[in-house]
């Protein structure tokens, strides 16, 4: 089938420093889907200051390419990101 996106990483189990998404689409947005067994995540955006809840079943799209995202350690379980 056709797709919007162009391409798909499956992350498992990481925690991920802050950094910029080199090959995200500087014209759209990246979307990110957590999945899994885990509690207590958070994806920090640093531009904004943000701080959001990032358990299972949470989607977020962010300009990946401009904006520094990170996940730090969380609590119990598997965790899955689709990017």
């Amino acid at each position: 089938w056709s797709s919007v996106f162009t391409g798909l990483t499956l992350v498992s189990n990481r925690v991920t420093v802050p950094h910029l998404d080199k090959k995200g689409l500087t014209s759209g947005y990246d979307l990110l889907v957590s999945a899994g067994t885990h509690r207590k995540a958070v994806l920090k955006v640093q531009n904004l200051g943000a701080k959001i809840a990032y358990g299972p079943s949470t989607m977020v799209e962010l300009c990946g390419s401009f904006l520094i995202h990170e996940v730090e350690d969380w609590e119990g379980g598997e965790r899955l990101c689709f990017a």
